[in-house]
């Protein structure tokens, strides 16, 4: 699978992004289905965000990492301080809410790239 190398990274970024935007624990067994089908194919970078789901993407995609042991194999791409019903949240205090929660739903010490929601 091609990939791309991004400045910072240390792993290379597969061209071909996983999308997680239905993934929950109450289907895990369907989320370990599609990862490890992706990953088995050459994919390594996993596009989730703070709000999937109510955040049970981040839950589910932390859960398939533990299980599998492979944290230091995958790209994750998360993203947050999507606005809300007051507006935009690109802020230092939402941005850091956000961050901290995705991490600890990935089960995580850290982010391999974060994105922010400017609308």
């Amino acid at each position: 699978m091609n990939s791309i190398q991004i400045n910072g990274l240390e792993k290379p970024v597969t061209t071909l992004i996983q999308g997680s935007d239905y993934f929950k624990p109450a289907i895990f067994e369907k989320v370990c289905q599609v990862l490890d089908r992706y990953v088995a194919i050459g994919g390594n970078t996993i596009d989730t965000a703070h709000g999937y789901c109510g955040g049970e993407s981040e839950v589910a995609i932390g859960m398939w990492m533990k299980e599998r042991d492979n944290r230091e194999d995958v790209v994750i791409l998360t993203k947050g301080a999507h606005h809300d019903q007051n507006g935009p949240r690109v802020n230092p205090e939402a941005i850091r809410q956000d961050l901290f929660e995705s991490l600890e739903r990935l089960g995580t010490d850290y982010i391999d790239l974060y994105a922010l929601s400017m609308h």
